[in-house]
């Protein structure tokens, strides 16, 4: 607070919104912050720097949230020494703003906080470092990524997938194989982005469903602790189509939870999540298996083995598509037609020209465009 204005006393606080408080601390803060860029020196903006060092957490605490409508690099220097506060709310705040604000400056004492005593700090900490991807974070996202609580190890893993280095693919095949289904699906979505042959192997193999024997989630862990920076396991836009290198949708509460309880769902979450990172390698060793998958018992691990096939682009895939054009439910029939015109062999022709009579619309659509693409050959 600034030296005008008045503190009040912490039991005094009325504690029923965040709102209520800060109006009573501070009148400035109901007047909103707008989204600037660079935000002016002194009035509203000044007040909210000095309140970062208040007495009172709330006070910081609230501070931190109304600068989040800043996003400014300028308010860095302020919020890297407050990644030491005393109330873990504080610290996690700060770590997601400075993960939204992507400054280098914040790499390093980031990277300390991966050492928190709390674990939703490390977890956020490990997760804002692959946010700004800088390859000083490389070897303590590896240790982190053998981290006692498996929240901790899956952001570590989501963060090895964005650094262009060949040395994460060693970590990320062990996280591969953790005790926790959403590390390995984490971790197999990482080795997407990369060519290395052993990832190849080892994505395959999990592709078939050796899975292994696995806890749901660890011991310690809190499912009902599921916040913004938490994993995502719906890696697809509206259309279906799978999204590329650091790909990271909004979280799916309800579908994590499912996730984290039932264990022949993240088996097949699993499955897809390979398939999908085998298309974005686009490495003929998984033609055959990504074939074999066409035929697997969950009709989402199919559709992505579908989307892979047309993303690698390879003509041994053409009869088995075809067919699933022909005989496969609706999802399947669509995936396979789009598949079919990124491939553009005219073998299909015949086949998607009857698929322009599906009864279903969107198949329809998918057999028209995928004959457009063979005509324009």
């Amino acid at each position: 607070m600034t030296q005008n204005e008045v503190s009040v006393p912490q039991d005094e606080i009325p504690m029923n919104t965040l709102l209520d408080t800060l109006q009573v601390i501070d009148p400035i803060y109901s007047q909103g912050l707008d989204v600037v860029e660079n935000p002016p020196s002194g009035g509203i903006f000044q007040s909210l720097i000095d309140d970062l060092t208040d007495v009172n957490s709330e006070v910081r605490l609230a501070a931190i949230r109304a600068l989040r409508k800043a996003k400014s690099k300028n308010i860095v220097e302020s919020l890297i020494p407050m990644l030491k506060d005393s109330s873990s709310d504080v610290r996690l705040e700060v770590i997601n703003l400075l993960s939204e604000i992507r400054d280098k400056k914040a790499v390093k004492p980031l990277i300390s906080c991966l050492n928190d005593g709390v674990s939703d700090c490390r977890e956020a900490s490990a997760f804002a470092l692959g946010m700004m991807p800088y390859p000083i974070s490389l070897h303590p996202l590896i240790r982190a990524s053998q981290d006692t609580y498996s929240w901790v190890r899956a952001a570590a893993a989501f963060s090895l997938g964005s650094i262009d280095s060949e040395e994460c693919v060693e970590p990320l095949i062990q996280c591969l194989n953790d005790v926790n289904y959403v590390v390995q699906i984490r971790a197999a979505e990482s080795l997407g982005n990369f060519k290395s042959a052993v990832a190849v192997t080892s994505l395959i193999y999990k592709l078939r469903g050796n899975t292994g024997h696995h806890r749901k989630i660890d011991e310690r862990d809190d499912p009902e602790k599921i916040r913004r920076l938490e994993l995502v396991y719906n890696f697809h836009d509206e259309s279906g189509v799978k999204k590329g290198k650091g790909r990271f949708l909004i979280p799916d509460k309800k579908a994590l939870n499912s996730l984290m309880h039932d264990d022949k769902k993240a088996n097949h979450s699993l499955r897809r999540t390979c398939a999908e990172s085998l298309g974005i390698m686009k490495n003929k060793k998984a033609v055959k298996p990504l074939i074999e998958a066409l035929d697997d018992p969950r009709d989402e691990v199919a559709v992505a083995a579908a989307w892979a096939l047309g993303s690698i682009k390879d003509r041994r895939a053409v009869d088995p598509l075809m067919k699933k054009l022909k005989e496969g439910n609706s999802d399947i029939r669509q995936a396979a037609a789009r598949a079919l015109g990124e491939i553009n062999d005219h073998r299909s022709r015949a086949v998607l020209l009857a698929a322009r009579k599906d009864k279903d619309k969107r198949v329809k659509v998918a057999a028209k465009q995928a004959l457009e693409l063979l005509e324009s050959k």
